[in-house]
């Protein structure tokens, strides 16, 4: 994928997953990132995050937090799944904002510092120290920066919490500085966040809280980042979306579509059932995209002892599509570079080299038993002589032998018919395995869909 991906680019179509999930919009991706991690880990990590903050250890706490907020919001399914793990994002989030804000007052206190020797100097009419004033308004920034920071650290607890900040949980810190942002938030225009998914039995998670079962919700939220993740049995699915305050967002989700489509930093693609064709969700991947043009779908399969790289370039895909060229090129591994390149420029330019085949070529290459059918052609000649040659001389043993008035005599006729049948017995059971047991191909499919050459590509991988 890395020859092809690199070949595409040269080509001027979009191949690589950043660029391809970016242009997907409303893209789902994995509710937990990291398959590893489970409630109880992440639970200790935020409590020691926590727990760095109570102790005061403010610069500790600041780096540990963030690291272990950052790994809950990538693995928020755990926050749907256990509600242990949500009250210990809330309590860090809670945490971050007051970190941010005691790192302030820190600055704050090195500022009055600052201002005292300035206040120091103008009254021994000394000179203006350019070096304090720069250094003032460079705390001042900083200042500025983690205040901004704090705000908005406390304002994603309001956005994914439903319980208020109590004097017991963090102090009157907490609760001061929660009121504060709160109360600076009833005046904040909200908007809209309609959202509906077509399975009736889908849960829909905002933030980690469950907002609706009935598969719809909507109601005025606060501009912002969320996290909505859809929950259907023991399979979940999340969205990343962005709200302002100028205009309502509505997410449609596809369930039957979205499960399918695969969209992470190592790859984009389709994971389709057995026996589909990657041809039936053109347009909806080409709308999905905004509304692309062409298409190219890439593959790998395994056939009998080689591997075949193949693709389709779709045009008029936001129209449902159609073919317009098509090849497979036979590989043995990576390196068989110049017939991957080969591929790659195939797909985007449609000019053909001597290393591209139509697809399904590989059914019509002969293999190594194929080469040597002739031995089974023998055999099965073999089996018809000898099966003559025993009826004959079966039909001598019960003929002339047994007739006391023939003139001929045939002593071993009865020997070389039963023999000659066993043989010929035996070379056609041969040549029928021979010939019949031609080897099934391994089909280890998977079908990629890399980008197109007009606008941004999709990449779309099939297994089965």
């Amino acid at each position: 994928m890395a020859i092809l991906r690199d070949e595409f680019g040269k080509n001027h179509a979009v191949a690589r997953p950043e660029y391809l999930g970016s242009s997907l919009f409303h893209a789902p991706r994995p509710a937990i990132s990291d398959p590893t991690l489970t409630s109880d880990m992440l639970i200790d990590e935020l409590e020691i995050a926590t727990k760095s903050y109570v102790k005061v250890n403010y610069d500790t706490a600041l780096v540990q937090l963030t690291t272990a907020l950052a790994r809950a919001d990538a693995n928020y399914g755990l926050a749907v799944e256990d509600v242990a793990v949500k009250a210990a994002m809330a309590s860090a989030q809670v945490a971050l904002a007051l970190t941010y804000k005691k790192l302030s007052e820190k600055v704050s206190e090195k500022m009055a510092d600052v201002s005292e020797k300035m206040a120091e100097n103008t009254r021994h009419r000394k000179l203006v120290d350019l070096q304090l004033v720069a250094a003032k308004k460079d705390l001042d920034a900083i200042k500025k920066d983690l205040d901004a920071k704090a705000r908005e650290a406390m304002v994603t607890y309001i956005r994914s919490s439903r319980e208020p900040v109590k004097r017991r949980m963090f102090g009157p810190p907490g609760e001061s500085f929660y009121n504060e942002v709160r109360k600076s938030l009833d005046t904040a225009k909200r908007t809209t966040l309609a959202i509906s998914v077509n399975e009736p039995d889908a849960q829909i998670f905002v933030n980690g809280l469950l907002v609706g079962r009935g598969a719809t919700f909507a109601a005025n939220q606060l501009p912002g980042a969320y996290c909505v993740v859809i929950r259907l049995a023991r399979r979940m699915l999340r969205y990343d979306v962005t709200m302002d305050s100028e205009r309502p967002f509505a997410l449609d989700v596809d369930w039957g579509f979205d499960s399918m489509l695969h969209v992470s930093p190592q790859w984009v693609g389709l994971l389709l059932r057995e026996h589909t064709s990657e041809g039936m969700y053109v347009r909806d991947v080409a709308l999905r995209m905004g509304g692309q043009i062409s298409i190219i779908f890439v593959g790998l399969r395994r056939e009998r002892d080689r591997f075949v790289a193949y693709g389709y370039y779709y045009d008029r895909a936001h129209r449902g599509g159609f073919v317009r060229w098509s090849g497979e090129t036979h590989i043995a591994g990576a390196r068989d570079e110049l017939k991957l390149r080969d591929l790659a420029s195939f797909l985007t330019t449609g000019k053909r080299s001597p290393s591209i085949l139509p697809i399904g070529s590989i059914e019509t290459i002969a293999s190594p038993t194929d080469s040597q059918r002739w031995i089974g052609y023998a055999a099965g000649g073999g089996a018809a002589g000898t099966l003559a040659l025993g009826i004959f001389s079966l039909s001598k043993e019960y003929g002339c032998n047994s007739d006391p008035g023939c003139k001929d005599s045939y002593p071993r006729a009865g020997l070389v018919g039963y023999t000659s049948i066993g043989v010929g017995v035996a070379l056609g059971a041969f040549a029928i395995y021979w010939l019949t047991r031609e080897p099934r191909p391994v089909r280890s499919s998977s079908i990629m869909v890399l980008p197109s050459s007009s606008g941004a590509t999709a990449s779309f991988t099939k297994e089965f």
